[in-house]
């Protein structure tokens, strides 16, 4: 018989010590506003953390243990308590209180898919576009150039070699020439071909490259008939042709001659000037299908510096 009343005390005292210990409370804000969302945190519960419901309240289960340690927390507001516990199933923390009027909601008027994108490059109407490209650019971006006989620009004082070009997705490099400026040969963005500019000064897609300053980014016509246009001046000559020969196959043709001779020599600079260049370009697509162009791009350039 003491063998048993034993072995049910036992049981009753492991009933008590696992099913622990209520612990409740509440937060309230100014004017005793209930607060929501206040997290409370302690180390003697298996979930060390709970938050607040709509009316401020909490509560959690603890073993028996004779010292409680409270952390309250919302924003950038904290409060601690220490608790000596009694023994009784129930205990009430006292009211919380934090200096806040009243909690703030965050409403999302607008969400992005992909916050890592970056946004397409600003386009320049080519229409607006009189003369070289690169002269359109020095006057209405963040390019500059200090000379007016060159197409060379600069981006945040960097070098012009900084700087990328690319034309139909054709990347250009800058040819060798003697010096910029006066004995400069012409451009190889052929103005009567272009359709689309676009050009940025920094924070462009890693596609284009990984150099410094900024990227150009030339887009030639797509032709839908035959056109054709001519230009004539006391420095030069330029014209171009352009057909769509079927639904698969169109090409641009475009070719320019310039003489300095005529400017040079008016220059304070005694001597004899008669630089010529000239090029021509061609550009033809094929398409194989709906997401498949064949493309071909080539160019011709002759540089003759007459100087003495």
């Amino acid at each position: 018989m003491n063998y048993f009343h034993l072995l049910l005390f036992c049981s009753l005292s492991t009933y008590s010590i696992a099913q622990g210990i209520r612990v409740e409370g509440k937060c309230v804000g100014k004017n005793n506003v209930p607060l929501e969302n206040v997290m409370v945190k302690t180390k003697e519960t298996i979930v060390q953390s709970t938050f607040t419901d709509s009316l401020g309240s909490y509560f959690f289960l603890i073993n028996n243990v004779d010292t409680l340690d409270l952390v309250y927390s919302i924003g950038e507001f904290k409060e601690t308590r220490r608790i000596l516990l009694k023994l009784e199933k129930t205990v009430q923390i006292e009211t919380i209180y934090f200096p806040i009027l009243q909690q703030v909601g965050v409403s999302i008027i607008k969400t992005k898919q992909n916050p890592f994108e970056i946004e397409k490059m600003p386009t320049i109407d080519a229409q607006k576009i009189t003369g070289s490209v690169e002269r359109t650019l020095a006057l209405t971006t963040a390019a500059t150039s200090n000379n007016e006989l060159t197409t060379n620009y600069n981006v945040r004082g960097g070098n012009y070699d900084e700087n990328l070009v690319y034309v139909n997705g054709f990347q250009v490099f800058r040819p060798f020439l003697t010096r910029s400026g006066q004995q400069e040969g012409m451009s190889f963005i052929h103005s009567a071909l272009v359709e689309d500019v676009r050009f940025s000064a920094g924070g462009f897609d890693a596609q284009y490259g990984d150099r410094l300053s900024s990227v150009l980014d030339i887009t030639y016509k797509t032709p839908e008939k035959f056109k054709s246009s001519g230009l004539l001046s006391l420095l030069g000559v330029e014209s171009h042709v352009e057909q769509e020969v079927n639904h698969r196959f169109n090409y641009l043709v475009g070719a320019r001659y310039r003489s300095n001779g005529y400017f040079l020599n008016s220059l304070p600079t005694k001597g004899a000037y008669n630089p010529v260049f000239m090029d021509g370009q061609f550009l033809c697509n094929y398409n194989i299908n709906e997401n498949l162009i064949f493309s071909v791009l080539g160019h011709y350039s002759s540089n003759n510096f007459r100087f003495t």
